[in-house]
C-alpha cells in the first residue's frame, strides 16, 4: 500500500511540473522521497536495536556456571 501511495504522490508531482507548477511539483516529489527515506532509516534503526537486545539477552543467558 505504501508503494502505491508513494507512486501516486510522485506521479502527482510530475503532473504538477508538467502543468507549469514547478515549485509545488518538486516539493511534492521531494517530500515523498524524504518520507520514504525516513521510514527506511527508522526501520533499519529499529532492526539494529532489536538485534542488539537479542544479543544482550543471549549473553546474559550464557553466563558461566557458579555465578
Amino acid at each position: 500500500m505504501a508503494f502505491v501511495l508513494a507512486f501516486a504522490a510522485i506521479a502527482g508531482g510530475v503532473i504538477l511540473i508538467a502543468l507549469g507548477k514547478d515549485i509545488q511539483g518538486l516539493a511534492t516529489i521531494l517530500t515523498t522521497l524524504v518520507a520514504l527515506a525516513g521510514v527506511f532509516v527508522y526501520g533499519r534503526y529499529q532492526q539494529n536495536k532489536e538485534r542488539a537486545d537479542k544479543r544482550e539477552e543471549q549473553q546474559q543467558l550464557q553466563l558461566p556456571l557458579g555465578q
